[in-house]
């Protein structure tokens, strides 16, 4: 099991769309996939920004050492 908190969003994700597949009440399946749709979405927005952070790194401000 992961500590990641994305892991666990993906996992509700699953989870909701496994239980409107599974149920007969449409109206609660329907609630079920757009809370699945809501959490994607969050998940999205949260792996974004993950990966801003941790894009390239800056260049060094420092210029390298000149040897002769």
């Amino acid at each position: 099991m992961s500590d990641d908190p994305l892991d666990g969003m993906r996992r509700r994700i699953e989870t909701c769309r496994r239980l409107a597949r599974q149920i007969l009440d449409r109206q609660a399946a329907d609630a079920l996939l757009q809370m699945a749709e809501e959490i994607e979405f969050d998940l999205a927005k949260l792996e974004a920004e993950r990966a801003e952070r941790s894009g390239p790194s800056k260049p060094n401000p420092m210029p390298p050492p000149v040897t002769s």
